[in-house]
This record gives C-alpha cells, sequence and structure tokens, in this order.
C-alpha cells in the first residue's frame, strides 16, 4: 500500500486508521478530497444518524441476519461502525474501487476484530451491486458517493431486497439540483 500519512481516531465504537488530514490543506482547512483515501471527519453525524436509522429499521421489520452493503467505502468507518453498532448485523459488505482505500479497509477491519463479519472487495460499486443482486441481494445499502449518487440508485434497487432499507448521502446540494453531475 503506498505510503501516506496517517492517524488513528475514535468514532462511534470503531477505532480506525485514515490519511492524517493535516498534511491535505486547502485554504486553512483540511480538505478530505486531496487525501489519499477519503475520508470526512465532519460526517460522523451523519454515520450515527445512519446507525440510529438503521437500528430502528431492523426493530420495525424484526429482521435478524440482516447484511448491509457499502459499495463505495473510503477508509472503510462506515462499514466497521456498522459492524459494531448495528444490532442484528450478520454481514458487511465494504467495496472500494481504489486499491489504497481497499488496503486501508481491510487494515481497519482486521484492527478492530471483524474479519469475521465484513467482506471487503475492490471492484466498481455498479458491479458489485450487480453480483449482490445475482447473489440474492442484502437487506441495507448504503449509497454515499463523492458527487451525485445517481449513477448507483439503479444498481442499488437491484439489489436491495424486498422491505430492504435504501440509505443515499449526498453532502452536495449543487450535485442533488442537477448543477454538476
Amino acid at each position: 500500500m503506498g505510503e501516506y500519512p496517517r492517524v488513528e481516531v475514535r468514532e462511534g465504537l470503531a477505532s480506525i486508521i485514515v490519511p492524517d488530514l493535516s498534511k491535505y490543506v486547502v485554504g486553512n482547512r483540511p480538505e478530505p478530497a486531496h487525501a489519499p483515501v477519503f475520508y470526512n471527519p465532519r460526517m460522523e453525524v451523519n454515520r450515527s444518524l445512519s446507525i440510529a436509522i438503521i437500528n430502528g429499521y431492523v426493530n420495525y421489520v424484526g429482521r435478524t441476519g440482516i447484511t448491509i452493503c457499502e459499495p463505495l467505502s473510503g477508509s472503510g468507518v462506515r462499514a466497521v461502525r456498522y459492524a459494531r453498532e448495528v444490532n442484528g448485523v450478520l454481514r458487511v459488505v465494504a467495496n472500494d474501487i481504489s486499491e489504497r482505500a481497499y488496503e486501508l479497509i481491510k487494515l481497519n477491519v482486521d484492527r478492530n476484530g471483524l474479519n469475521d463479519v465484513v467482506n471487503v472487495y475492490r471492484d466498481d460499486a455498479n458491479n458489485l451491486l450487480l453480483r449482490i443482486a445475482r447473489e440474492g441481494g442484502c437487506d441495507v445499502i448504503d449509497i454515499d458517493p463523492f458527487g451525485s449518487p445517481q449513477p448507483f440508485i439503479e444498481n442499488s434497487l437491484r439489489a436491495i431486497r424486498d422491505q430492504g432499507l435504501l440509505c443515499v448521502t449526498a453532502t452536495d446540494v449543487g450535485v442533488l439540483s442537477g448543477k454538476y453531475y
């Protein structure tokens, strides 16, 4: 894995290694998009809300042994937190097309003792979603891209099980309004 400055952070019940964002500053502010692997500490509340929503979903549908897919995992923080903090998780699928991200996800899964719960892949997100659809689908799919979620919605709908939950995050209103693609 190509070397770059990294630090340990704690978020929820996870302890993860992420790029040292102090080394990727634009205009006196850390810029996660400039790091070799994406991790945005400002989205911790979003990740915590996603966990609360999925726990509510699990309680509402009365399902245990759920499978969660995060096809755009970056550092893997969300996948690790899902495995540690969501009730009734059987399996979490973490994926990123980037070799550096893939290696960092594997490291973070291993350091949290989750190799038996989190399956890590290095593939195009849409290819992974189509494979999951062919294999019977997931209960929860979480799309949190850098940019528009639109390219991933159709295959997410193919890959989600009946009465499943699709979580979509877009932090840029311009992307959602069609100003940027």
